[in-house]
């Protein structure tokens, strides 16, 4: 629990994460790196956990 500064995202919701909110999460990541430009591996990464 010594990164809650770090990641707020993942630790607003404690230790356990739902599939949807894991999955959201990494969608959100993706959209971001969508912004960026590097979308090549967007659904493999999205669709593959």
């Amino acid at each position: 629990m010594e990164r809650k500064d770090t990641s707020p995202t993942t630790q607003a919701q404690g230790p356990r994460l739902t599939m949807a909110e894991e999955q959201r999460l990494a969608f959100e990541d993706d959209q971001r790196r969508i912004k960026r430009g590097t979308q090549m591996r967007w659904p493999g990464f999205l669709f593959r956990n």
